[in-house]
């Protein structure tokens, strides 16, 4: 799938309030689940050229999980 302004902004739609409640299984912080898909999203846009993705639902919770993982895990660490 490739990815262009307009069906950015469906898959935006569609999928952002989705990983929202996801993410909320690994913690209950609003402003950092919001952060953590602003940033899977921003990240998506900004590689949309050499990205290859087959399955777009996919591809965004497996990325946001890492991220959200990822997240947490520096949170504890500091």
């Amino acid at each position: 799938m490739r990815i262009n302004d307009r069906n950015f902004r469906e898959i935006y739609d569609t999928h952002f309030e989705p990983v929202c409640r996801f993410l909320n299984y690994y913690t209950r912080d609003v402003s950092v689940i919001e952060e953590v898909v602003q940033d899977v999203f921003v990240k998506l846009w900004e590689d949309r050229d050499t990205l290859d993705i087959q399955y777009i639902k996919t591809y965004i919770y497996n990325a946001a999980r890492n991220k959200i993982l990822n997240e947490l895990r520096d949170v504890k660490n500091r």
